[in-house]
């Protein structure tokens, strides 16, 4: 990965009438000793240390609470945050349910469509460490039980948060007041008779020793069975598909029964002398021949054309269809919380969550396998082709023991490669805060972990497919073997041979000695210290200037264990056809994606930020009030790779300026212009080299140049990404509609240094 280019993302206006979101957001409590009288407790909206409402925040916020959101779409608290307009290409259980290099039915919250690691996830008010391989939160990990509310911020906030919240800040917050108990169950169906969801929870709170501490805690199981195969809708079972070119001679139109001409689910003979001999085939062109039954030849159908090249409708070609509408979601959720008054004036609070996901996905596992291959006349499962094909293949024996020809099949006994996730992640927050003359201070410190274990549970070994593909007769018994395991019987001694010449020629034996089962384990860790104090030491001619002034220290570990590595080869001694050294090159040996060991490597930040909010007019004529309101933080990194004995560091300055202008209580203009970062994650400074063969092209000739090794890499010198963010925007809350408020803001974000992978 290096840095380069430049990104930008914009649109002109964005308006939006929330049908349970607000601007705002307080709550009324009667203080003790003051019975009938009602206060206003103030509610520190994400976004900033020094505004106390949000209708006086110059970034967007919007606040959404867990009941409006449920209540809209009662499923979990993603699913309904999603359908907030300023949430676009967020990662899923529905978005790529057929991915198989990592955990895609997770839930990854992308604000604004520039990426899920480019807006920062809270939990009251703390960073959650990151589950996913490369760097990204799964909201799914955060307990929703007692969730109270989530507060959206739409614009740069790195000069108050950090790193990541280029695009903005999601703020989960619990419900710190809940006394009682209150429980919930619910479930459903699909009219298909699938994807059935069951939710169960139960969450308790109380106050304690005489009203100085509180005690809540919940528990709540998810369990959505997800939509495993798109083939059993019926419109799935038809197999649309999109073809065409899009010009006038070829538009792009719907095709039903799509099939592939070039593969089949039988198996196909493409190549070679069974294939152009005329007189065997009764044609002056070579023909098509497809294993219609197990071990018996045809000549092949072909469907009606499409207008795309091998795409058919009908016939007897295959389809890559099989995936996914919805993925697996089970999880259980566990949250405690004790908070006690030390004092009238200091407060502490201790927070565990700790939540255990279990997801699953099914994806074409034919898809990774080699679909088109060499075959061996000398092959004895073709004995059974009878004649007159038996002749030719005779005749291909007696004049070149290994000859071969060209195979093709989809191979649809094999099972789904069917990828799966464990994710366990614990946290536990800690700290106080409280009051010192008029200044509000506060400490915290946070651990957390998380363990991803991600299995891809029917892997295929290309080293066993290949030997078992490679079947002869042994000369010592007539039996049939693997050539592979009277060659080399210390890799191949229990090859199982696989016949693939019909629909369901193979044996259950030889599937299960090709399909493996391979996985990896990432594990996260981070520990936060942080603490600031706000007051206002100044005032203006228009009132007391708020200000902050804070400093936080974060360190994140990673480390990734795997049981398969790309930098597997096949031993290819013994394996006759589909093995050769191809520009000195051997295949890799597992046909999906599977990780290198990453041994420990750590990221340690230091920051320091300053914000204020500053009156500058209050009670004019068109002016109820005006505020700026500007932060600036300084952080450094120090990022090591103890293995390599690795070592990088780099600085980053972030600011914003903000102007709040209230004509009056109806008409907020608001505007905003900050610096913000997406430092690198330990994924990208880190990750382990990634070794591949492929198809090399030299731009300069146009040969090919057969498999050259390609190697994907991290890079340890990475600079942070640096984003220049201008939001602009009005408020209205027409006092004619009770509880209403419609913001348009247009935006503009400008990411230059972006980070991403230079293809070769």
């Amino acid at each position: 990965m290096r840095n380069s280019a430049k990104f930008a993302a914009s649109l002109l206006a964005g308006a939006s009438v929330f049908a349970y979101g607000s601007i705002a957001s307080a709550q009324a409590a009667k203080p003790a000793g003051a019975a009938g009288e009602v206060t206003v407790e103030d509610v520190v909206v994400t976004g900033s240390r020094v505004i106390q409402n949000g209708n006086n925040s110059p970034n967007p916020v919007t606040v959404v609470t867990t009941d409006q959101a449920l209540s809209m779409h009662p499923t979990i608290l993603a699913d309904a945050l999603n359908d907030l307009p300023v949430f676009s290409g967020s990662m899923t259980q529905t978005s790529n349910p057929g991915n198989s290099s990592r955990n895609s039915a997770q839930n990854q919250l992308n604000l604004r469509a520039v990426g899920a690691t480019r807006n920062l996830v809270l939990f009251d008010g703390h960073r959650v460490a990151p589950v996913d391989t490369l760097g990204a939160v799964d909201v799914d990990m955060i307990p929703q039980m007692l969730i109270q509310r989530v507060d959206v911020v739409t614009g740069g906030a790195s000069a108050v948060y950090g790193s990541d919240a280029i695009s903005g800040v999601v703020n989960f917050i619990t419900d710190k007041n809940f006394n009682g108990i209150k429980a919930n169950a619910q479930s459903g169906i699909s009219e298909y008779g699938d994807g059935a969801i069951f939710d169960s929870g139960i969450a308790f709170g109380t106050k304690l020793l005489d009203g100085r501490a509180h005690f809540e805690g919940s528990y709540q199981y998810h369990n959505d069975q997800g939509i495993f195969d798109k083939l059993n809708r019926p419109w799935g079972k038809l197999v649309w598909t999109e073809q065409g070119a899009g010009t006038a001679a070829n538009p792009y139109h719907l095709v039903t029964n799509t099939r592939l001409a070039n593969t089949s689910f039988m198996g196909t003979i493409q190549g070679g002398a069974l294939v152009s001999n005329a007189a065997l085939n009764g044609v002056a062109t070579p023909v098509t021949l497809v294993f219609r039954q197990n071990g018996i030849l045809d000549k092949f159908i072909h469907g009606t054309a499409t207008g795309t090249n091998n795409v058919e409708s009908g016939g007897d070609g295959a389809y890559y269809y099989t995936a996914s509408l919805k993925s697996l979601l089970v999880s259980h959720q566990v949250f405690g919380r004790f908070d006690y008054d030390f004092t009238d004036d200091v407060h502490g609070y201790l927070e565990v969550a700790g939540t255990q996901n279990h997801n699953r996905n099914n994806h074409q596992l034919n898809e990774t396998l080699p679909r088109v291959l060499n075959m061996g006349y000398n092959n004895p499962f073709l004995r059974t082709v009878g004649a007159p094909y038996q002749a030719v293949i005779q005749q291909q024996l007696t004049a070149n023991p290994l000859a071969s020809f060209t195979f093709a099949k989809q191979f649809q006994q094999m099972p789904t490669l069917q990828p799966d996730a464990k994710q366990t992640q614990y946290m536990v927050l800690g700290g106080l805060d409280g009051s010192l003359g008029d200044y509000k201070w506060d400490v915290g410190f946070e651990h957390s972990e998380a363990f991803q274990k991600t299995r891809q549970n029917a892997n295929i070994d290309q080293g066993r497919f290949y030997a078992a593909l490679n079947a002869v007769v042994n000369p010592a018994n007539g039996q049939v073997v693997c050539n592979a395991a009277l060659v080399n019987p210390s890799v191949y001694g229990g090859c199982v041979p696989l016949n693939a010449f019909g629909p369901t020629s193979e044996s259950q034996e030889a599937i299960n000695y090709v399909v493996r089962r391979t996985g990896f384990t990432a594990h996260y860790k981070m520990d936060d210290v942080s603490g600031s104090i706000t007051g206002a030491p100044i005032s203006t001619w228009a009132g007391p200037v708020q200000m902050a002034l804070s400093g936080e220290y974060r360190k994140l570990e990673f480390d990734l264990q795997s049981d398969a590595l790309p930098t597997d080869r096949i031993d290819c001694n013994g394996i006759q056809f589909n093995c050769g050294l191809t520009g000195g090159l051997t295949p890799t040996r597992w046909a999906s994606n599977v990780q290198a060991n990453r041994t420990p490597v750590n990221q340690a930040i230091g920051e320091i930020a300053y914000e204020f909010d500053a009156p500058l007019l209050k009670d004019k004529p068109f002016v109820e009030s005006l505020n700026l309101n500007g932060a600036f933080r300084y952080t450094k990194y120090n990022n090591e790779d103890p293995s390599k004995k690795v070592s990088t560091e780099f600085t980053a300055p972030t600011w914003k300026l903000g102007l709040d202008w209230h004509i009056n209580d109806q008409i907020t203009f608001r505007a905003t212009r900050s610096r913000d970062i997406r430092a690198p994650n330990l994924n990208d400074l880190f990750a382990s080299d990634l070794i591949n063969p492929a198809g090399f092209v030299d731009v300069h000739t146009n040969n090919t140049s057969g498999l050259t090794n390609f190697v994907t890499k991290s890079n340890p010198n990475l600079q942070p990404e640096k984003a220049d963010t201008t939001t602009a925007g009005v408020v209205l809350r027409p006092s004619f509609i009770p509880n209403f408020s419609l913001s348009v803001d247009a935006y503009r974000i400008t990411i230059n240094d972006a980070i991403f992978t230079v293809q070769g």
